[in-house]
């Protein structure tokens, strides 16, 4: 039976979580690569998404939160060392607190790791400012903008084929808001922020072309080995700058959004 075919019939089962999780230990145990196994409950989560299957994707972004270590010691999916998905941080097991160390450009960086909440949790002046920073690019995003139940997100559209669309890993911009005592304490004022993909092919796109040089103003207040990632994806890295209206506008932003989405 196909590993897709096999969450399914857990997501089904009376205790989807305790199955799932038990499903993910097995394949790993039977000798599956992690990153393997991440990738293949990936696909389902997309999958679920594209069919407003909320609830149950909920469910399986809580086993891949397991796989990743971002989650209570006591339902952490053990695997042997050399298994470990590269540049994670295994010694610090705090789910709230969690730093990662990845290689970015050739160096070590440190990587704030986020989760996010759902939007209606989050105080309604940033909610309502981020939703107007998204609905300014959404209309020139032609198809590549989405609301997720955390956040904003932007896709770039030469990288959107198949099942990728709606991925994290074509994910080139978003807007994410962030609270103290929220899921995630981290060095950060509160506020609205613009992630700027800085990782893999789509942050070489941005940093390596024109919109570097279009958005100067906007560049200078990131640093591309400085870069936050969203849970449960560690692997895709974003630059970030703390959005402040009084000094850049929405138009602004926005503009360099959809230049993201276009590339």
């Amino acid at each position: 039976m196909r590993v897709d075919e096999q969450i399914e019939l857990a997501l089904h089962s009376p205790e989807p979580f305790k199955q799932l999780h038990a499903l993910a230990a097995n394949l790993l145990d039977q000798g599956s690569d992690r990153a393997t196994v991440i990738q293949d409950f990936k696909k389902v989560q997309r999958q679920l998404r594209a069919a407003d299957r909320e609830a149950e994707e909920d469910v399986l972004m809580d086993v891949l939160d397991c796989l990743v270590d971002w989650c209570s010691p006591h339902v952490r999916i053990e695997t042997a060392p050399d298994q470990r998905v590269v540049g994670k941080d295994t010694t610090s097991p705090d789910r709230a607190s969690r730093e990662l160390c990845e290689t970015t450009s050739g160096g070590a960086t440190r990587v704030l790791y986020l989760k996010t909440v759902p939007l209606e949790e989050y105080s309604t002046h940033r909610r309502q400012l981020a939703q107007r920073i998204f609905n300014n690019a959404e209309r020139q995003a032609s198809g590549c903008a989405r609301k997720e139940k955390g956040s904003f997100s932007f896709d770039a559209a030469s990288f959107l084929f198949g099942e990728r669309r709606g991925d994290i890993g074509t994910t080139a911009a978003k807007v994410v808001i962030y609270e103290h005592g929220k899921e995630s304490r981290l060095d950060l004022d509160e506020g609205v922020y613009i992630w700027i993909r800085s990782t893999d092919p789509i942050g070489d796109s941005i940093w390596c072309g024109d919109l570097a040089t279009n958005f100067a103003e906007l560049f200078r207040l990131m640093k591309r080995d400085r870069t936050i990632a969203i849970a449960p994806w560690p692997e895709v890295g974003f630059s970030f700058f703390l959005f402040d209206e009084s000094r850049h506008g929405i138009n602004e932003v926005g503009d360099l959004l959809v230049a993201c989405a276009r590339i």
